[in-house]
């Protein structure tokens, strides 16, 4: 949270930096923010139900320690794509085309460890899963996690090509 504050007053003192660009339209909705906060949710529950499968299991099983892990890499993805979530939210109420520059910048930014802790994080499920093969907990909610990856990616697409056009374009 800290550094997102950090990133919108930085955004407000460095907006006369791109004075003069202009936007041809507004580049994102509020329908692309609505399609990720949709799937922030999505990995929320499922965060939330792999909590309460980790308080019906005896904490010294190693079911329980694999599916912390697959936890603690659920909690890791969901908390940067909320991060990308907001900053794509505010990109989409921006008025003014360079304050909307900043904004996309900013998603551009936070993009980086977003697609990282992605693709780790689904190294880290699949792990635990080979690990606790014999757990169908484990191996189920792995695979639920897992598919939310894939609709998160999917979602990010579009997002990324839409930043990559509009921050190739010159000042």
């Amino acid at each position: 949270m800290r550094r997102f504050a950090v990133r919108l007053v930085l955004a407000s003192c460095v907006s006369l930096l791109f004075a003069g660009t202009t936007l041809a339209a507004k580049t994102f909705s509020k329908a692309d923010a609505e399609q990720l906060h949709a799937i922030a949710e999505q990995l929320i529950i499922a965060g939330r139900d792999i909590t309460q499968s980790l308080k019906l299991m005896p904490p010294e099983d190693r079911a329980a320690r694999c599916l912390e892990g697959v936890h603690d890499s659920t909690i890791s993805v969901t908390s940067s794509i909320i991060e990308v979530w907001r900053l794509l939210t505010l990109a989409a109420s921006m008025r003014d085309p360079d304050d909307e520059r900043l904004a996309i910048a900013a998603i551009a930014d936070a993009l980086k460890p977003t697609t990282l802790a992605l693709s780790r994080s689904r190294e880290e499920i699949n792990g635990w899963m080979g690990i606790c093969s014999s757990s169908p907990v484990v191996n189920a909610k792995g695979q639920t996690v897992i598919g939310l990856f894939s609709e998160t990616v999917a979602a990010l697409v579009p997002v990324t090509a839409k930043i990559r056009e509009v921050l190739a374009r010159p000042l």
